[in-house]
């Protein structure tokens, strides 16, 4: 996978929505994954590919997961909701 971060105080999300598309209006067939902070009104809004949010399930899957490895984890107590989201992105992104 290739990776574009963008960092600063403003204009992340828009700058980050735009070239997602003109990397997808460029390149038909590629799959582009979108992972943005923060959501407006729900989780979903944060990831999607080819602007297309993930599934519902997709993130009920992965807490369940996350959550069965946190029980045997301590190291994961401490896993902010940022991080959270982040792996649930990451992972969706490489499936």
């Amino acid at each position: 996978m290739r990776f574009i971060h963008a960092a600063g105080t403003n204009g992340k999300g828009t700058f980050c929505s735009k070239v997602a598309k003109s990397i997808e209006l460029a390149n038909p067939g590629i799959q582009v994954g979108l992972f943005t902070s923060p959501h407006i009104s729900s989780l979903r809004e944060r990831i999607s590919v080819n602007n297309a949010k993930i599934s519902k399930e997709a993130i009920i899957d992965f807490y369940n997961f996350y959550s069965s490895k946190k029980n045997t984890d301590p190291d994961l107590s401490a896993t902010s909701f940022f991080d959270f989201t982040t792996v649930l992105a990451l992972r969706y992104f490489c499936d």
